[in-house]
Order: C-alpha cells, then structure tokens, then sequence
C-alpha cells in the first residue's frame, strides 16, 4: 500500500521534504541504464535510474540522470523532478481555444528556482510555465542545458545530475550492488568533511545518566570515553588522527559503522540520519556539529 501511494506521488512541486531539498549533493552508488524493475517510482523501472547517498543528511534516493551516464561514487548535483501544467490560448478556425501541456522538469533548488525542461518545448509554454508555481517570479525556465551547466559551474556544483522525485528511497529498495558499494560510499563523505566530522568527538554530550553518546561507536567503553572526554577539556580535537592516538582505532571506521546502522535502521538511537519513525529517538547530531563547526572556523 505504501508504495503505492509514493508511485501515486511520484513527480509533484519541489517540496520542504524533498530528497533534492535537502541533499544538494550525492554519491551514486549503483546505475541501472535499463531501469530498475524493483523501484519504487513506477516511472523509474523502464529507464535509466541511478540509486545515490545524499552528501549532507544521509538520505537514501534515485533519480534519473540527465547528464549522460554515471558511474559508481560520482558525486552528482539533485534536482527535483516535478511536472507543470501550461496553460495557454490558441487560435483554431477564428476562434481562441484554451490549451495545456504537461511539461517535466527539473529543477535546482536556490534561492531562485532554476528549471531545465525534460519535454520540448516552445517559446510559449516557455514563457507562461512560471505562473504554475507559487511564486513564478523566483522561477527561471531555462532555454538550454549548456545554461544549467553554466549555473552548476557558478555555485562549484557536479555537471553530472539526477532529477530526483519527491519521495526518498528506503535501505530495503537498494539493489545489492547498491547495498554493498554503501559503506564506502558513507566512509568518502566522512573523509572528505573531516573536520566537520571531528566534531563529534568534540560536542557529543550524555544521553542519559548511564550512556554517553560517545558510547554508540562501536568499542568504545567508559574507559576510552573518559580518556576522550579529558584529552577534549584540554584542546578540543581538530583531526581523526588526533581523535585515533585516544580510541587506538579508526574513528572514521566507528563513524561509518553507525551511520550505516542507522541508515539501514537497526539503531535505538539516532545520532545522525532521521528515523523513518518518528517514535524513534533522534539526536540530530549534524546539526549541532554544524553549529560547533560554523563557530570554531569562524
């Protein structure tokens, strides 16, 4: 039943929930050039679709990609895949005749609404499709793709994108490839965001009066925490390494094993990724590292 009504949902608006909302960025993990007949979208299950992890939050999405193909761990730019309706009049026989086209889109997501049309289209359809979203004057309906790929170059984003639908994939809509190219995949953007990530180590506060959230990591007791816990009342630390001479082990391992947990949604507590059920606890530690990062680099 679910899945049917996320097909029923399959292209809408660019909404606040929107995998493409939120995740600028992601990593591919698997490309089906035929389509993936176990996908979610309907839409997706006879053309190319490629299935990625979102930079920033962790999310789980497919899209189809509108710059040729991709390869597994290219980073890709989301955006979201909706559908419009342009309304216009015409001339038939003397007399003015109301028409509509369906037009698909996608769109990157800034301040303003940059929309790169999947359907041909002429000038007309062109120049009246803004009035079908809710503030057409923050909506650009953009003429060519060498123009998207010039706005892409502007904001330092990939030229390789997907046009993302405004339901998120689950761990159990994966494919194998996709499952097993994950952790490598959640391992990269831990790496390449080091000293944001390192943040953790330096913020994490107890969950209760039993449990720290240090303490989720894998093979780490109150011994290792409390060493943990003086070495950053002394200096706060600004390197895995450094993070890595107190646990002796890799910190980014110990990350990464969480996050996939969490991802795949065998967690009791959520540090990082936001449960599908909201009865779960959820520490939104991202944000509050944010925080910390934004302070401590200025």
């Amino acid at each position: 039943m679910e899945r049917r009504r996320q097909e029923r949902r399959r292209i809408k608006g660019p909404q606040v929930q929107s995998p493409a909302m939120i995740e600028r960025t992601a990593i591919v993990l698997d490309y089906m050039r035929a389509g993936y007949y176990m996908d979610p979208h309907k839409h997706h299950r006879n053309s190319p679709v490629a299935q990625a992890l979102g930079c920033d939050r962790f999310t789980l999405l497919d899209g189809i990609p509108i710059s040729g193909d991709v390869d597994f761990f290219d980073k890709v730019t989301n955006l979201v895949e909706t559908l419009k309706i342009a309304f216009y009049i015409d001339e038939e026989g003397g007399k003015a005749v109301q028409r509509k086209k369906s037009v698909h889109l996608a769109c990157l997501p800034e301040k303003m609404l940059y929309c790169y049309p999947l359907t041909p289209i002429g000038e007309k359809e062109r120049s009246i499709l803004p009035l079908s979203f809710d503030e057409p004057d923050k909506v650009a309906i953009l003429s060519s793709y060498e123009e998207l790929e010039d706005i892409l170059k502007s904001k330092g984003l990939p030229l390789k994108m997907l046009a993302v639908p405004s339901t998120p994939i689950r761990y159990d809509d994966l494919t194998m490839t996709a499952k097993e190219n994950l952790p490598e995949a959640i391992k990269r953007i831990i790496t390449e965001r080091e000293r944001f990530f390192v943040e953790f180590f330096n913020v994490a506060e107890p969950i209760n009066v039993r449990l720290h959230a240090i303490e989720l990591l894998k093979g780490i007791g109150k011994r290792v925490l409390m060493k943990i816990l003086n070495e950053r009342r002394r200096k706060p630390f600004t390197s895995f390494e450094e993070v890595k001479k107190v646990l002796k082990k890799d910190p980014v391992s110990m990350l990464t094993e969480k996050i996939l947990e969490e991802i795949k949604g065998e967690a009791k507590y959520y540090l990082f990724v936001k449960p599908s059920d909201p009865s779960q606890p959820f520490l939104n530690y991202l944000d509050i590292m944010r925080r910390a990062y934004e302070t401590r680099t200025g």
